[in-house]
């Protein structure tokens, strides 16, 4: 864990100030450690101070997400400025514990996110939805008019090396097709998926794409006292990706999938679909979507909605309980959310 004395020595880079009081974030993880300051200095109030010592980051990443966060400051969109150095960087290297740190600085902000104030998505207004997809049209058309665009690639991008929906849909497959779950039904879902990976992959060069901000979790979104959308926090895992993509992915996770409970039934479903309806809407107003992007949006639906991590580790501990019967209703619903070709109709009706 980092200390007050390396804490002390590293603000000094950018700004000769002490330390009233501090907390540390600890975000490591396997071979990684991720260490997040929330610095009250004696003299330049609060501060965020991120050191990371990972694979992913770097001073090119850090310059480019400063950026990118600074565009979308200068055009209305609330999020955290990131600080140069006394002498001009964005960032700075240091060595602690024998591992390479990257260090940058970013603004505090004052707003919790919904994890802060542990609020679940279901609580809050359809409206909001449509307050994030109006945000995310925003960013999008921000990155595309200002011609910004990485060397790198976002996290989650489709048809790269570590496409993290096809190798959830092999494991998938993989961990079915031996079983005693209904062979016929998991081999023509697994063929309608890859006849449909197949017809994206012939057209995806041509879709608009440039920097997204990489990451709508809950911990990344602020909210103002009366529960509102009020900015995104945390650049480390932006990078290049096709907005339609970014938009569906996170689309359906804050939807569909950030839920406590999950929903399989028609019905709830269906209220689910109203809120990711609004969530389109918004993105609309401020995103203009091309020919070619709306020819795909139901292809990546198809793609995405049953094969998000959570339904496919579901499915596979439930074949390891021998649950068959639920087993082959969760393939009913994948068959049902693979074949659906109402997506476009219904979230433009």
């Amino acid at each position: 864990m980092i200390t007050e004395k390396q804490l002390e020595y590293l603000l000094q880079f950018y700004y000769k100030d002490t330390i009233k009081s501090f907390r540390v974030i600890d975000n490591s993880g396997e071979d990684e450690y991720r260490y997040v300051a929330i610095i009250n200095t004696l003299n330049n109030g609060p501060i965020v101070l991120k050191c990371y010592s990972n694979p992913y980051t770097s001073s090119e990443k850090i310059d480019g997400w400063a950026h990118l966060a600074r565009t979308y400051r200068n055009n209305g969109i609330p999020t955290p400025a990131f600080y140069h150095t006394r002498d001009g960087k964005y960032s700075i290297t240091h060595i602690m514990e024998g591992h390479l740190f990257y260090v940058w600085a970013e603004q505090y902000m004052s707003e919790k996110t919904l994890d802060d104030l542990e609020l679940e998505l279901e609580q809050l207004e359809d409206d909001f939805l449509h307050q994030l997809g109006s945000c995310v049209g925003k960013m999008h058309s921000i990155s595309l008019q200002n011609d910004i665009s990485y060397s790198w690639d976002s996290a989650y991008v489709l048809f790269d090396e570590e496409e993290e929906n096809y190798d959830y849909a092999l494991q998938w497959y993989e961990g079915l097709k031996d079983t005693e779950a209904d062979t016929h039904l998991l081999e023509e879902i697994w063929s309608i998926y890859n006849e449909k990976r197949a017809e994206l992959q012939s057209v995806y060069s041509t879709l608009p794409a440039g920097a997204v901000q990489g990451d709508l979790s809950t911990n990344n979104l602020l909210v103002d006292h009366h529960h509102r959308f009020s900015g995104i926090i945390d650049y480390n895992l932006a990078g290049n990706e096709k907005f339609v993509t970014y938009m569906i992915q996170e689309g359906i996770f804050l939807c569909y999938e950030c839920y406590e409970e999950e929903w399989l039934d028609t019905e709830r479903c269906r209220y689910m679909d109203q809120r990711f309806k609004q969530f389109y809407e918004g993105y609309k107003e401020h995103y203009s979507i091309t020919d070619a992007e709306r020819n795909v949006i139901t292809i990546l639906y198809n793609m995405i909605r049953p094969f998000r991590g959570d339904k496919v580790e579901t499915t596979l501990r439930k074949v390891e309980e021998g649950s068959w019967q639920e087993v082959n209703e969760r393939l009913q619903w994948m068959y049902r959310e693979i074949t659906r070709d109402d997506i476009v109709l219904f979230l433009e009706s």
